[in-house]
Order: C-alpha cells, then sequence, then structure tokens
C-alpha cells in the first residue's frame, strides 16, 4: 500500500471529476484505489485478529472485577475480533471466568455465575481467550445472525464467511 494518505468517497470524485487542472492528483487516486486492500480482505484479518482497534477493555468500578495488564490485552484483543464478528455483548472465557462485556464500549460489566442454571438472553456470543502466552486469537463460539441486523446484509455476510 501507499503511504499517501487515503482520499475516498466524495472527495475522490470531486478531485476526478474537477477537469485537467487535477489530472495528475486524480490519477494518484485512481492508483491509490486500485491498489487498497478491498474491504472483504480487512473485513477477514478483523476476523481472524490481525487488525487492533488499539481500544483496551476496562471493568466498571461495579463490575467487582480486577484485570491484569495480559488480561486487558487478551481481552482487548478478543473484543476486536468478536466486534468483527459481530457481537454486541457477549461472555469472555478467560482464565476460568466468565465475564460479561459490552463490546462496542469494551466494558466489562461482572463476572457470569456459572455454578446456577440460567439462561442469559442478553449476549449474542460466547468468546474463548487463550491463555497467558498462547496465540493471541480469539474463537466465537455459536454467533446467531443479529435480529436487527438487515436481512440482505446478514445474507452477503453469511456468503463471504
Amino acid at each position: 500500500m501507499t503511504s499517501t494518505p487515503f482520499i475516498g468517497g466524495a472527495d475522490a470524485l470531486a478531485l476526478i471529476g474537477s477537469g485537467n487542472a487535477q489530472r495528475v492528483a486524480s490519477q494518484a487516486i485512481i492508483r491509490q484505489l486500485a491498489q487498497s486492500e478491498t474491504f472483504q480482505n480487512i473485513l477477514d484479518k478483523a476476523r481472524a485478529g490481525s487488525v487492533a482497534s488499539g481500544v483496551q477493555v476496562q471493568a466498571t468500578k461495579e463490575s467487582g472485577i480486577t484485570l491484569t495488564q495480559d488480561q486487558v490485552e487478551r481481552l482487548s484483543a478478543a473484543a476486536d475480533i468478536a466486534e468483527a464478528n459481530g457481537a454486541g455483548r457477549a461472555v469472555f472465557l478467560i482464565d476460568g471466568q466468565a465475564l460479561r462485556m459490552d463490546v462496542g464500549t469494551r466494558t466489562v460489566l461482572g463476572p457470569v455465575d456459572m455454578s446456577t442454571t440460567g439462561v442469559m438472553n442478553d449476549v449474542d456470543a460466547i468468546v474463548t481467550v487463550a491463555g497467558a502466552g498462547q496465540s493471541a486469537t480469539a474463537q466465537m463460539l455459536g454467533l446467531p445472525p443479529t435480529a436487527g441486523m438487515n436481512a440482505s446484509l446478514r445474507r452477503t455476510l453469511a456468503q463471504r464467511a
């Protein structure tokens, strides 16, 4: 990829359509767009854990959860994977504990009591997180189609998965 800042959307169209004065810039933009990764490639990398958001997980004071720096890093990487796979709220299985997290805000909401029978209907994914010193990838378990997602988009994403 080029090191030139990416110009896309309306800016690219305006430059391309602005006539001869912008011909050199237009050609550079066209070359850059041709060399850019496809959205599908970027999405595949994100789902595999190769794209990091840089947003760290935090636990609310009310959650009673204390995380080590290593756990924060592993949970942050796992949250990136969960988000790339469409999860909004998930249970993360890490170091023998189950933690409920708002994936979008990267906030650990609290522990999940696994000692009793119950239904958690406010989560849409279960994410297993590798142990300390192991591969930083996470595995999504049984993510169902999101009820609020556009049906056409859901079908398209399912075909590409």
